[in-house]
């Protein structure tokens, strides 16, 4: 049964100002505080005495031009400021926090304050800097009103996460999880007999609540989402909003995820550090950190409901755990991880979707097994396999959106790992239709080989055990024989050169993968040695009667690039024939061709790679494929950079190349090795031509593209599907007549006729 609405609310969902005061006896005190009247004119007054303020107002020292402002002290690593100036209309003082505070001396020029006049709508500050012994902030010109608010970051009172239960619990997706009531709730934060700084610290709602389709069959995977562990770091709040919003929407791709995932929500993990304007701790261990104790919760009231909860809706059996944070330097978007879980798919599809992201390996247990990570992690946890600390930086200039953005990419890159993954094997693996494993020592006739020069060696029966390389990831029977090629390493004179080969006779026609495993070896260690950079070369759609490389003008077909150590400015490369496409092409997912690009330092983290960036010296699969119009690249499934198919059919590339007149010392350690090398023909289809195989996409509700909205492109697509009452789609692909159906048959009578093009249209307004 779905829930409608927590009890004590309206219909809408809002719960009525009486009934919140009497189940909230604090909320009248804040109203009471709110309409007091303000100091006498002329005197600027500073107040804190809400839900979520932060000040010392005894150590805070106030002139009409310079106002110094005190941080607690007597908390944890106080790093938060959220307060109220009155009587400022006219003026532009300067604020500033000594350094003597850490409030002050972790601030750097990067950062800027917040203000507001009614604490719904946030400005920063003009101006920000650490000088002088000091963090200071202001404006260019006067305040416009009278009483102005002012915070370290965007604010998120516990009043927000209210807010948003409210917003949440009508939906048709969202229950109590079993530890909690009908209202949501798991239990209290406290015992009622809390003070912090001379104020009654009130008891407040703990939350808990399951986003699922229960009509889709199970087992499910089990997802725990978490906040507010650290009440300062409130764009991680909003980053945690994000995802759950997206979650619960229309998206065929929420739609997706609820039906192969349990996630269990739990919205405010320290709420009495939250209101109580803490910044890691909170009233009831005001100098303890509030995610070190997760292991042993005895003394956190919320900890110990909390922690009871999970384990108990879980049955302590979680797959992923997240809890979202805020990183307090200038950064983006990032997330501390376990160093072995770089390469998984979400990680992977979250790098993908922000390219910037930083990826933190954080120490693991026995060092601090109390972070709420490591607890999820462990037996005595909730056993998950995947947990992630996401932190959201304060990025000045950057919208709340923003981050609530960022909380629908994470929501985004769980689909791609958990539904897109789940097909992973149909988005490539169709019919063989050709092999070569090197393990029969014959494969130099199967192969023709071209060069630009004499100065090359290829070797088809290569034993790399011989350099101490382990067998490559699709071997069998632990064979380490492949295909070895070097340049410019035979003679003492430096010059660029390269190598192709292509399987004898092969011309492939239609959406074809070229799949094989690849080591490039390189001199000298993490970055390389001198002449070190070479680079892998493959692609398909070529004639195979020449070389194909940077210096050729006559190169033809699709092909792509990669250094081993990183020594070029362009480690990432893709090629139609002799061009090189630029990032401003699109062709690259990083949005670089560097391997400093966040996308390559994730998928190459050291220390699994000793250049992080790029492959070298690691047993990578790696995929050429063709498919709807589009020859894509991927590096361990995932994608790197896509160009436009070539015309007509054509053979696969193998190669190397050295683009730099300078020769590897020793020469040596400069090679590249192939193995396990297959070409399949891609037999699902893609109807849609999105370069997604539709049987792993949740094609639906008019939208054709699985683009997340219904849009004109939709509606042309439809024209081709329009059938007439009682009659099935006729597209020009005959074999795409169910996908039609599927997408734009929305009065389900089984055909797509006139009524549906209206209800389409219809559809394509409301999503303006």
């Amino acid at each position: 049964m779905h829930a409608s609405g927590r009890a004590g609310t309206s219909g809408t969902g809002k719960r009525s100002a009486t009934r919140m005061m009497r189940s909230c006896p604090w909320l009248a005190v804040l109203v009471a505080l709110a309409a007091a009247a303000p100091a006498a004119r002329g005197q600027v007054a500073l107040e804190w005495d809400f839900d979520h303020g932060a000040l010392d107002l005894a150590n805070t020292t106030i002139t009409p031009t310079e106002i110094t402002l005190g941080p607690r002290t007597d908390i944890h690593s106080s790093r938060w400021i959220y307060c109220k100036a009155s009587n400022v209309l006219g003026l532009n003082p300067e604020f500033r926090i000594s350094d003597a505070y850490f409030a002050g001396s972790t601030l750097t020029s990067a950062h800027r304050y917040v203000y507001s006049y009614d604490q719904q709508h946030w400005v920063f500050f003009d101006n920000g800097a650490n000088t002088g012994g000091y963090y200071r902030f202001s404006n260019v010109g006067p305040f416009t009103q009278d009483d102005v608010w002012l915070a370290y970051s965007f604010p998120y009172p516990w009043a927000a996460t209210e807010a948003h239960m409210d917003h949440v619990a009508p939906s048709p997706w969202v229950t109590p999880t079993p530890s909690a009531d009908a209202n949501f709730v798991l239990g209290l934060s406290n015992d009622g007999t809390l003070t912090d700084k001379g104020r009654a610290v009130p008891q407040l709602n703990m939350y808990g609540y399951l986003i699922s389709d229960p009509s889709a069959p199970g087992p499910k995977t089990v997802v725990v989402l978490t906040t507010g562990n650290h009440p300062n770091e409130t764009t991680g709040s909003y980053t945690f909003n994000g995802m759950v919003d997206f979650l619960l929407s229309d998206d065929v791709r929420a739609e997706a995820l609820r039906a192969v995932a349990d996630f269990y929500v739990y919205p405010n993990c320290n709420p009495d550090g939250r209101w109580a304007g803490h910044a890691r701790s909170n009233p009831e261990n005001p100098n303890v950190d509030h995610n070190r104790d997760w292991d042993h919760p005895a003394g956190y009231s919320d900890l110990t409901v909390l922690t009871a909860a999970m384990k108990a809706d879980t049955n302590s059996n979680a797959d992923y755990f997240f809890d979202f944070h805020s990183t307090n330097d200038p950064h983006n978007i990032a997330i501390w991880i376990y160093a072995e879980h770089a390469d998984t798919p979400f990680v992977q599809a979250l790098a993908t979707r922000e390219p910037n992201m930083l990826v933190w390996f954080g120490s693991t247990p026995p060092d601090s097994p109390g972070v709420s990570r490591h607890w999820a992690h462990s037996p005595e946890g909730l056993n998950a396999e995947y947990t992630f600390t996401p932190e959201s930086g304060f990025v000045a200039g950057w919208p709340i959106s923003r981050y609530e953005e960022q909380g629908r990419n994470y929501g985004l890159a769980m689909y791609d790992a958990l539904v897109l993954g789940a097909c992973s094997d149909a988005t490539t693996n169709g019919v063989t239709l050709w092999t070569d494993d090197f393990d029969a020592g014959t494969s130099g006739t199967r192969w023709s080989v071209e060069a630009s020069s004499a100065d090359y060696t290829a070797d088809f029966a290569y034993d790399y055990s011989t350099r101490g390389i382990p067998p490559a990831p699709h071997t069998s029977g632990n064979s380490t024989v492949g295909l070895k090629f070097t340049v410019n390493n035979n003679d003492a004179v430096a010059e660029a050169a390269a190598v192709s080969a292509f399987p004898v006779g092969l011309a492939l026609a239609g959406d074809v993968a070229l799949k094989f495993d690849m080591w490039i070896n390189y001199n000298g260690g993490s970055g390389g040695g001198s002449g070190s950079t070479e680079f892998m070369t493959a692609g398909l759609g070529h004639a195979g009667d020449r070389v194909v490389w940077a210096n050729s003008p006559s190169s033809d077909g699709a092909w792509f690039a990669v250094t081993g150590e990183g020594g070029a400015a362009e480690d990432y490369r893709a090629y139609t024939g002799a061009t090189m496409l630029t990032v401003a092409d699109g062709a690259y997912v990083a949005g670089s061709q560097n391997q400093t690009a966040g996308l390559y330092q994730t998928l190459f983290a050291s220390p699994a790679f000793e250049t992080p960036g790029v492959p070298g010296k690691h047993w990578v699969e790696v995929e050429v494929r063709r498919q709807g119009g589009e020859v894509e690249w991927r590096i361990n499934g995932t994608a790197l950079a896509r160009t436009p198919a070539p015309a007509g059919d054509g053979n696969v590339m193998l190669g190397y190349m050295d683009v730099f007149a300078s020769i590897a010392n020793p020469a040596a350690d400069n090679f590249i090795v192939y193995d396990n090398v297959r070409v399949e023909q891609v037999a699902e289809r893609d109807c849609n031509g999105n370069g997604m195989v539709d049987a792993c996409e949740p094609i639906g509700d008019g939208d054709f593209d699985v683009d997340g909205d219904v849009d004109a492109a939709d509606l042309a697509a439809m024209i081709g599907c329009l059938s007439g009452p009682g009659a099935q789609p006729t597209p020009a692909e005959a074999s795409c007549a169910d996908v039609c159906t599927a997408a734009f048959d929305l009065d389900l009578d089984g055909d797509v006729d006139a009524a549906d093009y209206a209800a389409l249209q219809r559809l394509a307004g409301a999503s303006r």
